[in-house]
């Protein structure tokens, strides 16, 4: 999981974390728009698509709130921590 490279250099403040959820929808939400309006795509399949991708999301932001939970792995900074030394 991504949240696992992100975990051993950085923390998530808590509401950071409780706004998962938002964040990580607004990129199905954005590619479903960008399709219909340059006419790849059809609104009533992408609304379908859009409302589905409700439930991966909430499964998404709760594994990665449950990766941060846990104490941040640190025992070699990643390259985000040590080009802020």
């Amino acid at each position: 999981m991504s949240s696992c490279l992100y975990r051993r250099s950085l923390d998530l403040e808590p509401a950071e974390l409780s706004r998962l959820e938002p964040a990580i929808y607004g990129r199905p939400v954005a590619l479903e728009a960008w399709s219909v309006c340059t006419g790849r795509g059809q609104l009533p399949a992408a609304i379908d698509r859009v409302e589905h991708a409700r439930e991966a999301v909430v499964a998404i932001a709760a594994r990665a709130r449950q990766a941060f939970a846990s104490p941040a792995a640190r025992a070699r900074p990643g390259r985000a921590a040590r080009e802020l030394s």
